[in-house]
């Protein structure tokens, strides 16, 4: 995560969210979340950088960019493109839970629940 002002809240909120799980699954949590300097850490970076623009599409009304990858507008005009490729990913709410667990437990070999909201 970003290394921000909300930092120590972050940590004491999670710390807290940990305690109140089972104890029989808590080991299946994460440590506290890592935090960085996106000004060093080229991911938080590009975090950084896809949020701005997901956001600034969505306030121009123009979602549909979001879908296209559109930088045109951050790419220098004098630079040749060359082909990109992108890979979009969806799932409907009903699909989500049950694949990030079916990833988690293939990645992990280790049996995984999902709470109830």
């Amino acid at each position: 995560m970003d290394d921000t002002f909300d930092r120590k809240s972050v940590e004491r909120l999670w710390n807290e969210y940990i305690f109140h799980r089972p104890e029989d699954i808590r080991d299946r949590y994460a440590d506290t979340p890592i935090f960085e300097n996106d000004k060093k850490v080229a991911p938080l970076q590009a975090a950084d950088f896809w949020a701005w623009w997901v956001r600034e599409w969505s306030d121009r009304g123009a979602p549909q960019r979001i879908l296209r990858h559109d930088f045109e507008e951050f790419a220098k005009p004098s630079i040749r493109r060359s082909p990109r490729v992108t890979l979009d990913i969806e799932f409907t709410e009903e699909q989500f839970l049950p694949t990030l667990a079916r990833m988690a437990r293939r990645q992990s070999g280790r049996e995984v629940i999902i709470l109830p909201p």
